[in-house]
């Protein structure tokens, strides 16, 4: 299988908000650690991080991220975020560079600013530029002038800009690719079905009061597939993701019998929705992760620039289907999102 780090199985990223200024959490420590080591190349980098990361980090105008390989760092980057966005600085171990590293932070870069963004911009070296100038094209990066403040001393400073929505049409169409090929903190494998839920059903799936989603219709191939839970009306929304274990094929009674204190519904609820049918599938549901927060179909189609049309049941995920772009994007999302001090588990690639 393709991987995005041959031979790497233990792949994470990090983000520092607030909370890790507030508590002055070890990844913070680590963090300045790492930044520091650019300081041959720019002389003011442990002051700029005093004197602007730290106050945008605990006011939210900026974020920080730190990767790992392991418990090794191989990854810094500081975003500012706003109307005219910034990457402000962005570091990759030089032994990772070439492994599409580059293309998933500027997915999350993407991500984050998506509320806010009408522009992104960033300085870079020359021989940067030079170098890799078809993959900042392939974003929408494609001029460069002399930027105003030269941070380094042995080599011009250049500026590059683009419009949010050329980097955010570029990264929409890599995010099925990327998600494929890794995961995120736990999300995304990527998911093989999308499931339809009714928002009551759908709390109690999350909360692990309810482990067992029963259909009407369904197919034993999905033991063990990753599923995408979505909310339907009135919440309309992407929920979490979880695992389907066992399929099992009964009579209502027989399914209530079995799994009548895990289906989350009374025995007359479970029998109105069964109707005349002889057989219906109890669906087991574990390995349930919910979304840092819900992301509403509205703003999922207003990324998308399309239309989704929920399932009445559940669908299944292709690669090029709309809503594998739209899980991709909370999958990227979610997976960044962490309590400060939290280390997320490692992420097998």
């Amino acid at each position: 299988m393709d991987t995005l780090f041959p031979l790497r199985q233990n792949y994470h990223l990090l983000r520092l908000t607030d909370q890790d200024v507030l508590r002055s959490t070890d990844s913070l420590r680590l963090f300045a650690e790492q930044l520091a080591l650019n300081d041959e190349m720019y002389p003011t980098i442990r002051e700029w991080f005093r004197a602007k990361v730290i106050p945008g980090l605990r006011e939210g105008s900026r974020v920080a991220y730190l990767g790992f390989e392991g418990e090794t760092p191989i990854l810094t980057a500081v975003l500012k975020k706003g109307e005219q966005a910034k990457l402000c600085h962005l570091r990759i171990a030089p032994e990772l560079q070439g492994l599409n590293l580059g293309e998933v932070f500027f997915s999350v870069m993407a991500l984050e600013v998506r509320t806010t963004a009408r522009e992104i911009h960033f300085t870079l070296p020359e021989s940067l530029w030079s170098r890799s100038r078809e993959f900042f094209s392939s974003f929408g990066f494609r001029d460069v002038t002399r930027a105003h403040t030269q941070y380094r001393l042995f080599e011009e400073e250049l500026r590059t800009s683009a419009p949010f929505w050329d980097v955010w049409r570029a990264v929409r169409q890599r995010l099925p690719k990327l998600v494929d090929r890794f995961q995120v903190n736990g999300y995304s494998i990527p998911p093989s079905l999308l499931l339809s839920v009714k928002p009551e059903f759908a709390e109690r799936l999350l909360s692990g009061e309810k482990t067992i989603e029963v259909r009407k219709r369904f197919h034993p191939r999905w033991r063990g597939a990753r599923i995408a839970l979505y909310a339907s009306s009135p919440e309309r929304a992407l929920v979490g993701e979880a695992t389907i274990g066992d399929v099992s094929a009964a009579s209502p009674s027989e399914i209530w019998e079995r799994y009548g204190d895990r289906v989350g519904c009374s025995r007359n609820q479970l029998l109105a929705y069964a109707g005349e049918r002889e057989e219906i599938f109890a669906l087991q549901i574990g390995d349930v992760t919910p979304y840092a927060s819900r992301m509403p179909l509205c703003q999922m189609e207003h990324l998308l620039e399309e239309g989704l049309k929920p399932p009445q049941s559940h669908c299944q995920l292709r690669q090029e289907h709309p809503w594998s772009k739209a899980i991709s994007i909370a999958a990227l999302l979610h997976g960044c999102q962490r309590a400060a001090g939290q280390r997320p588990g490692p992420t097998v690639l």
